[in-house]
């Protein structure tokens, strides 16, 4: 299964099958509320263009200095509930949860993309995301941001999305506080290296 996002950001996005089909449609209002995923999902099966219709699966409600809250089926989920953080020496930011199918899945954030995988021993790969990449002429097309996902997975497809939002908001996170932490030691070796000179 092929999902490809109309937007660059996955927590305000609509959530496209191949067929055309918008199965998800994820909102993220600007404001007071910016920080509140809402995702939808298609209730009308294959059909498209305006009699299509989409009911409220879960809320993504991100915190900076707390936990973040899964508001699903009518209760208020902590996502440190829901997933588990690998607290291992190279955990890499993994996190884990058990599907509504009784299997575990692990997600694991790398640079550019994130990857989801049974957490069964066999590590079979399971999910992978793909970022948005802007065109660059004639030399580099446009890429959209985009979901491959194993047929297996269907069944559990909303909490896959619902996951897969919340994961993705950790790697975007930790691939910033990385360039930050990368661009205050350049600028402190530079200020030391200046700082030698002059002497």
């Amino acid at each position: 299964m092929y999902l490809t996002l109309t937007t660059q950001n996955p927590r305000d996005s609509d959530y496209l099958a191949e067929d055309g089909h918008v199965l998800y449609k994820v909102d993220k209002p600007n404001g007071f509320s910016a920080k509140t995923a809402t995702i939808r999902k298609s209730v009308t099966g294959k059909s498209k263009g305006a009699n299509e219709q989409y009911a409220f699966y879960a809320q993504v409600e991100f915190h900076d200095w707390s936990d973040t809250q899964f508001l699903l089926d009518n209760r208020s989920i902590p996502a440190s509930e829901f997933l588990q953080k690998d607290s291992g020496w190279f955990s890499g930011g993994k996190r884990t949860f058990t599907a509504s199918d009784g299997r575990q899945y692990t997600w694991k954030p790398y640079g550019k993309h994130l990857e989801m995988y049974r957490n069964d021993g066999t590590k079979t790969l399971m999910v992978k995301f793909t970022e948005y990449r802007p065109g660059l002429g004639p030399f580099m097309k446009k890429r959209l941001a985009s979901l491959e996902i194993d047929s297996t997975c269907i069944p559990i497809l909303d909490e896959v999305i619902l996951t897969f939002i919340y994961c993705e908001k950790l790697r975007k996170d930790r691939n910033r506080a990385a360039a930050n932490s990368a661009a205050a030691s350049s600028a402190a070796a530079s200020s030391a290296a200046a700082a030698a000179v002059s002497c």
